[in-house]
C-alpha cells in the first residue's frame, strides 16, 4: 500500500514518531501489520476488518486506538483504503473518552476524504498538545527503552527510574500492560525489521551484533517469536516490496 510519514511538530517529539497516511485501491488481499513499540490512533472513513487467527472479522471502528501489540496483526479493507494515524510513544496518557474522539474524528474525516493530511497531521497535533502526558515514575524508563531501541536491561531502566527492578515490573504492568522486558524485546524487534527494509544488503549477523543480540541464532530466534517467520524470509517476502 501507498504509505507516506509526516513528521510531527517540535512540541511532540519525543512523544510522537510521527503521522501516516494510507491511501489504496480496494483490494481483498489481507495485509499484515507488524509491531512498532508504539501507541496508534487511527482514523478512517471506510470499512476495515481486523482479521482473527480463527479466520473471524471484526471491523475496526471509524477512530481507534490500538495498544502495544507484539505479536503480527491482519487486516483487510472493503473498498478504497483512506487511512490516517498518529503513531505515539505509550508516554501519552491514552484513556480518551468515546465522546471525545468522536469529535475529533468529525473534524478530520473531511480532511482525509480531500487528501489533506498534512492538514490533518496539524489539527491532531494540537489536540495531541492539549492532552496530558503520562506521570509517572516509568517515563525516564521509557525514554531510555526508545532511545536504545529496546537493547537495554531491566536493571538500567529501573536505575534510571530510581526504582527497584520490581517496582518497575508492577509499574509497567499498571501503566502499560506490558513487563518491560518483553517491551524491549517488542522495541529492538521493530527496530530489527524496519532495518531489514531499509537496509537490504546488511547481512543478518552484521544486524544482529549492531541491535545488541548475543548472535544471529538468537536474532533469528527473537525475530521468529515475533514475527512468525524468519529474518531471511521476511527479507524474502518484503523486501522487494
Amino acid at each position: 500500500m501507498p504509505y507516506t510519514e509526516y513528521p510531527p511538530a517540535a512540541a511532540l517529539q519525543g512523544r510522537l514518531k510521527c503521522f501516516w497516511s494510507i491511501v489504496d485501491e480496494p483490494s481483498d488481499e489481507v495485509q499484515e501489520v507488524w509491531p512498532d513499540g508504539c501507541v496508534e490512533l487511527i482514523f478512517h472513513p471506510g470499512n476495515i476488518f481486523i482479521v482473527e487467527a480463527d479466520g473471524a472479522s471484526r471491523r475496526l471502528p471509524p477512530v481507534a486506538v490500538i495498544g502495544l501489540q507484539s505479536g503480527v496483526m491482519r487486516a483487510r479493507a472493503e473498498g478504497e483504503v483512506r487511512l490516517f494515524g498518529a503513531r505515539m510513544l505509550p508516554l501519552q496518557a491514552a484513556v480518551w473518552e468515546a465522546v471525545e474522539l468522536e469529535a475529533l474524528r468529525r473534524e478530520i474525516d473531511p480532511l482525509l476524504m480531500a487528501g489533506a493530511f498534512e492538514r490533518a497531521a496539524g489539527v491532531v497535533g494540537n489536540w495531541l498538545l492539549r492532552q496530558p502526558a503520562l506521570d509517572s515514575s516509568a517515563t525516564g524508563a521509557l525514554r531510555t527503552l526508545y532511545a536504545k531501541a529496546g537493547n537495554v536491561r531491566v536493571a538500567e531502566l529501573a536505575a534510571k527510574a530510581g526504582v527497584s527492578p520490581r517496582q518497575l515490573e508492577r509499574n509497567f504492568s499498571k501503566e502499560l500492560g506490558i513487563s518491560p522486558k518483553t517491551l524491549a524485546r517488542v522495541v529492538r524487534f521493530a527496530e530489527s525489521w524496519s532495518q531489514l527494509l531499509r537496509r537490504p544488503d546488511l547481512s543478518l549477523a552484521g544486524l544482529a551484533l549492531e541491535l545488541g543480540y548475543s548472535d544471529q541464532a538468537h536474532f533469528s530466534h527473537e525475530f521468529s517469536a515475533f514475527g512468525q517467520r524468519s529474518p531471511r524470509e521476511f527479507r524474502r517476502t518484503f523486501g522487494n516490496s
